[in-house]
């Protein structure tokens, strides 16, 4: 609860996981970082076999619906992509507000690789739907992805546009934005300490750890999400 939430509204914290049977490691995983209270745990697909379907929004929408079922909440789903730590809890508020109140919007924050890093779905959007006919992991995925919305009469607003981190390279500027943010390193611990163990190899740009296979495409793990009630 928060007296920021829109109409009295309370949020669940989702991290949706694969497979279904993985849910005791990212059990101890929270529980290691100390954040198991906050959390729930959710398979973003019961049946394991459909997360080799290519289909990322068919995962996206599975997981969306599963939560809203397993918490039997039927609010704003807010996706928000991991790989964007410049996201903050203002961002998932403001999809609530849109998402609950008039026009009943969905609120996306774009990426500039042409992705998106948050989208909001208003409950009277059907995740099956929104999640249709959007291209993954392309510079056109943003673009698509609002086409998707608008085809099926959900209005869209558009937030600021923010870098995700795919790259080292993207690492490196991430880290020199907020290098003297002080306000981000009381905010962010883990990040704060991560950049201070591995500084010198940031600023010179030098791999951090030796060349590893090719990194593999876009999965549902890569996204949580915050579910208003």
């Amino acid at each position: 609860k928060s007296p920021l939430w829109p109409n009295g509204c309370q949020a669940k914290r989702i991290l949706l996981f694969a497979p279904a049977t993985a849910q005791p490691e990212f059990k101890k995983l929270l529980e290691k970082l100390g954040v198991d209270h906050l959390w729930h745990l959710v398979p973003i697909l019961v049946n394991s076999s459909q997360l080799t379907n290519p289909n990322l929004g068919t995962k996206l929408a599975g997981g969306v619906e599963h939560a809203r079922e397993k918490l039997g909440c039927n609010g704003v789903a807010t996706v928000v992509g991991s790989d964007c730590v410049e996201l903050r809890a203002s961002d998932a508020i403001t999809s609530f507000r849109e998402g609950l109140g008039p026009p009943h919007a969905a609120y996306m924050r774009p990426a500039y690789d042409g992705g998106y890093c948050l989208l909001g779905v208003p409950p009277s959007a059907t995740p099956s739907i929104v999640f249709d006919n959007v291209t993954w992991s392309s510079w056109d995925t943003f673009r698509t992805q609002t086409l998707s919305l608008a085809t099926h009469g959900c209005p869209t607003l558009v937030g600021p546009t923010s870098a995700d981190v795919d790259t080292l390279d993207d690492l490196c500027l991430f880290e020199s934005k907020v290098s003297d943010d002080c306000t981000f390193r009381q905010r962010c611990h883990f990040m704060t300490n991560f950049f201070d163990q591995h500084q010198s190899t940031l600023r010179t740009g030098r791999p951090l750890a030796p060349p590893a296979a090719p990194a593999p495409p876009l999965t549902p793990t890569n996204w949580r999400f915050h579910l208003s009630s």
